[in-house]
């Protein structure tokens, strides 16, 4: 069958000039994505449990061996924080969570007590925060052993829902009467629809400003489940106006901290939100080359280590804590997005931090600590979290920020952090790329 579909897919490209095109999610797709997000379970819980009740001590014990993350919130008033704490392939311990956790609040009550961007907000304690949601996998690690899904989640107190993450499922259709109120330039002049050749159904690409059609190579990775738009290349900036990032250094024994804030004018808000399936993730990429056979000049250590035993927080709705699946080693990755960036309000700061541990500068390489910051707009297909977060394929990661011929930030992280300075970027006047 693969063979007679890639020899259709070979006749397509030459009568029609489309892309590689694939069918939509079939049962074995669908397999194949939840292997791909490790079995990992979504245990939602209603609100009110609090951290210092007996339910979170005991779901917590249940979990122990199947724990990745566990993620709290707590309203203070103006701003509902978002903490969450990632084990990872670290070993459970009920201490060491709690001790994490109370970080995390320290770190919001400072920023609440000096920072005029969250002032206002009332201090936070740690019997305040409330138990949000676990992520659990049975099979998480080789040596552990487990009841089924169905008869852990049983043991819990509180469960509001549980799903797998990062299920696959096909994209929306378009309505097609739609489409000629699309004009050239339009903000969603270019966008997905279905294209039938023969029997098979495919995902179609219309790009608005070159006037042509194309078919889509859909797959795991890249399902195709978003609109389409390429809303900035046609005019229109959806992320966000002002962005700041913070560094510092000794937060924790040998932590590093990065710090992320972020704000949209109304204008630029509503070039995000056009339909009601708008994800965003604003990330922080360190420069981590360190082959050795890279030349001196090239080489490069992060400035910060994004591992198992780190603990989050953000005042973003709907957020998450970015995966590293499948990042280059090259490359070290710190994000908490927004599944649903519908709840976004204009003119307000947002911010996300991670606290990891510290990067070296023992070999002393000429870009130590050097990063950029992106934007991506994405979509979801199904639940949130971030195996259920896409990003738009035919919408450019956009980096912003960073000089006309240079890749990457000229100053490096440890600079900002040794003077206290922040990283700033204005849409209005700085590169985007």
């Amino acid at each position: 069958m693969k063979k007679t579909v890639l020899f259709l897919l070979a006749l397509l490209v030459m009568m029609f000039s489309f892309s590689v095109p694939t069918t939509y999610a079939t049962n074995e797709t669908n397999e194949l994505s939840k292997a791909n997000a490790a079995k990992t379970y979504r245990v939602d819980f209603y609100d009110g449990i609090k951290y210092d009740s007996s339910a979170v001590k005991s779901n917590l014990s249940v979990a122990a061996d199947n724990l990745v993350e566990v993620v709290f919130n707590v309203n203070a008033g103006l701003d509902t924080f978002t903490i969450g704490y990632y084990l990872g392939e670290s070993d459970f311990s009920y201490e060491t969570i709690t001790a994490s956790i109370q970080e995390a609040i320290d770190n919001i009550n400072d920023d609440i007590q000096h920072n005029e961007r969250v002032s206002g907000n009332r201090l936070v304690l740690i019997e305040d925060i409330e138990l949000s949601y676990f992520e659990i996998s049975p099979d998480y690690l080789s040596t552990r052993t487990a009841d089924s899904i169905d008869d852990l989640v049983n043991k819990f107190v509180g469960v509001k829902d549980c799903n797998l993450i990062g299920t696959f499922v096909s994209p929306q259709t378009i309505d097609e009467s739609q489409l000629a109120s699309v004009t050239y330039g339009a903000i969603n002049g270019s966008y997905h629809h279905i294209q039938v050749v023969g029997t098979e159904t495919y995902i179609g690409w219309y790009n608005g400003l070159t006037g042509q059609d194309y078919l889509c190579n859909a797959n795991l990775s890249s399902p195709h489940g978003g609109d389409g738009n390429n809303r900035y290349d046609s005019g229109y900036q959806w992320f966000p106006n002002y962005v700041d990032v913070d560094f510092a250094t000794n937060v924790g024994t040998n932590e590093n901290q990065t710090k992320l804030w972020y704000k949209y004018d109304q204008a630029t808000l509503n070039n995000l939100n056009i339909d009601s399936n708008e994800a965003l993730e604003m990330e922080v990429l360190f420069y981590n080359y360190t082959d050795p056979k890279l030349s001196v000049s090239e080489k490069g250590s992060t400035f910060q280590i994004n591992k198992s035993g780190a603990v989050w927080a953000t005042n973003q709705p709907n957020s998450y804590r970015d995966t590293t699946f499948g990042d280059s080693s090259n490359t070290v990755s710190f994000s908490i997005g927004v599944s649903d960036t519908t709840s976004l309000v204009a003119n307000k700061w947002y911010y996300w931090y991670m606290n990891g541990p510290a990067g070296t500068t023992a070999n002393n390489y000429p870009n130590d600590g050097r990063f950029k910051v992106t934007a991506q707009r994405s979509y979801r297909l199904i639940g949130s979290g971030a195996f259920s977060v896409f990003a738009e394929e035919h919408e450019a990661i956009r980096t912003l920020g960073v000089p006309v011929g240079n890749n990457w930030v000229v100053k490096s992280a440890w600079s900002y952090a040794q003077a206290k300075e922040t990283w700033h970027f204005d849409s209005s006047k700085d590169t985007v790329k």
